[in-house]
């Protein structure tokens, strides 16, 4: 197989990532707009005609993003592997396009939501309302406010950084994935089952002062004030110790190949 000049390399390897990540997108988009959007909106519309002002709907956008974007990375990352790797990539580049893509990825879809959401709140105040959930309320300084009307590069920053992770967390189990057979998969499975609501359990019962602390880290202030750079900073933090995660497991990894 043909390997690209290495001037080109990275352009190409980019622009074929955004192709595929970009096909995925569109999709998702295109039934998040029609059943998320375009269908209830006519059905409360429907329902104001004859039954008076008092029906209002509402729908999220950025946990249905995080899932999808996180199924995408994950998936992906084996055949991108493949295609790369024969194409003479070496494991660390690999991982580098994987993680620039997802950023891009991010950056370009939190546009999007936020772009959605700010549109059809301000153009159907009174009948549908789209929700980005924490970063509008990181943005407005608290849950009492959920449907954005303003504040557009903010709730765009937060939203990138909450895909970001998203991507992040999907692109390190794609990887395990591909990497480890069945028993080690069970085993780590069963692991975090067992260990999340343990840690859960003794979150409850730490000190005041040490639930202040956590709380800080993801910017719940005093009085019920959240302030966004905190919570974005911390969300970087974990999205960088997830890549890194990601990048060890890659560095020995090979094509899994299928016996006939």
């Amino acid at each position: 197989m043909k390997v690209l000049p290495s001037s080109t390399a990275l352009p190409c390897a980019l622009r074929y990532k955004m192709r595929q990540s970009g096909i995925g997108i569109g999709i998702y988009f295109a039934f998040f707009i029609g059943l998320g959007v375009l269908a209830p909106l006519i059905v409360v519309a429907a329902l104001q005609s004859t039954q008076g002002q008092g029906t209002f709907g509402g729908t999220d956008v950025i946990f249905s993003s995080m899932i999808f974007v996180g199924i995408l990375a994950g998936v992906s990352s084996s055949s991108d592997f493949k295609f790369f790797i024969q194409n003479g990539f070496s494991r660390g580049k690999i991982v580098w396009i994987s993680i620039l893509s997802i950023a891009i990825v991010s950056v370009a879809q939190g546009l999007i939501i936020t772009a959605l959401a700010l549109i059809v709140n301000n153009v159907f105040p009174t009948l549908y309302s789209v929700e980005v959930l924490f970063a509008t309320s990181y943005a407005y300084g608290g849950f009492g406010v959920m449907v954005p009307t303003s504040h557009f590069f903010l709730i765009w920053f937060l939203s990138a950084v909450m895909l970001f992770l998203a991507s992040s967390i999907g692109l390190l189990i794609g990887i395990f994935l591909d990497r480890t057979g069945t028993v080690v998969r069970l085993i780590v499975c069963a692991t975090v089952i067992v260990v999340v609501p343990l840690l859960i359990s003794i979150f409850q019962f730490l000190p005041m002062w040490w639930k202040a602390f956590f709380g800080r880290l993801v910017g719940f202030g005093e009085n019920g004030h959240m302030t966004p750079w905190p919570f974005a900073a911390t969300l970087l933090v974990i999205s960088a110790l997830v890549c890194a995660g990601a990048a060890l497991l890659n560095r020995r990894r090979e094509i899994k190949r299928v016996n006939a």
